[in-house]
């Protein structure tokens, strides 16, 4: 029996224009009614996942900044943490700034740039022109470089270190932007629930997963029912398995559907 969801964000749990659709908000918290956890797993990070978790009501701790992280809310702290190897992290800095690239590093609450970003400074983002130096002896969650040239020039490089082992490189493209987040190697949405559904008391085998990235392949493929959203990239919907198609519309809404009926039909 299907016990939890398993939902990306951007472009799965949102739609095209980035919105979260009042069928999904409504199907959302009648899958909660009835027992059914929600679990977000997203390559955001936490803070830019809080306004959603929040208009679902939801009580489970979030998989963000790409599988490094599991957050609960309502503690308002990390449950567990994968960060990256900070001599790695450092190096990831020496190779954007002898490049020109900009990198971003994720530094307890904060987020560390070795360049002023295109975007208006927040509170939480500082200027570290001698980022790698700054990184010293510091746990970095993650690092990100953004824009396709500078993250192909990126991916490429990181290529030809002697650590390129050492990291797991999520390339993901959103609307017209280009993002590449670099975490510890083995580290991916897959493997945060590996920690968080016995945390929960569940199982993948009580588990429907859907979401449209490569990002969301290895979820997709161990969850009991795994689901391609409307806008998924080929090899997602080649690893999608389940006894229903979703319903292009309304892919959560018609997810929620499904388990629901199929629930009251084993009653």
């Amino acid at each position: 029996m299907i016990k939890a969801l398993l939902l990306d964000i951007d472009n799965t749990l949102l739609d095209v224009n980035g919105q979260l659709s009042l069928a999904t908000k409504e199907a959302l918290a009648l899958a909660q009614a009835n027992d059914l956890q929600v679990i977000l797993a997203t390559a955001r990070g936490y803070r830019s996942t809080a306004a959603i978790h929040a208009e679902l009501q939801l009580a489970t701790p979030v998989v963000c900044h790409m599988g490094a992280m599991v957050y609960d809310y309502h503690q308002r702290k990390p449950l567990m943490t994968w960060p990256l190897c900070t001599r790695v992290a450092q190096e990831l800095a020496y190779l954007a700034n002898e490049q020109g690239l900009r990198i971003s590093a994720y530094v307890g609450d904060e987020v560390w740039f070795n360049q002023v970003p295109d975007q208006p400074l927040r509170p939480d983002w500082l200027i570290k022109a001698d980022l790698a130096n700054a990184l010293q002896g510091t746990p970095t969650l993650e690092m990100v470089v953004v824009g396709e040239e500078a993250v192909s020039q990126m991916m490429q490089l990181i290529a030809q270190t002697r650590w390129a082992e050492q990291v797991a490189l999520g390339r993901l493209q959103e609307a017209d932007k280009t993002w590449l987040f670099i975490n510890r190697t083995g580290i991916n949405k897959a493997s945060a629930l590996d920690w968080l559904l016995p945390h929960l008391g569940l199982t993948w085998d009580e588990t429907a997963a859907c979401g449209d990235g490569t990002a969301d392949l290895e979820m997709i493929k161990r969850a009991k029912w795994g689901l391609a959203a409307p806008l998924a990239h080929p090899s997602v919907r080649q690893a999608a398995h389940a006894p229903f198609v979703l319903e292009q519309s309304e892919p959560i809404a018609s997810l929620v559907q499904e388990i629901l009926v199929r629930h009251r039909n084993k009653t």
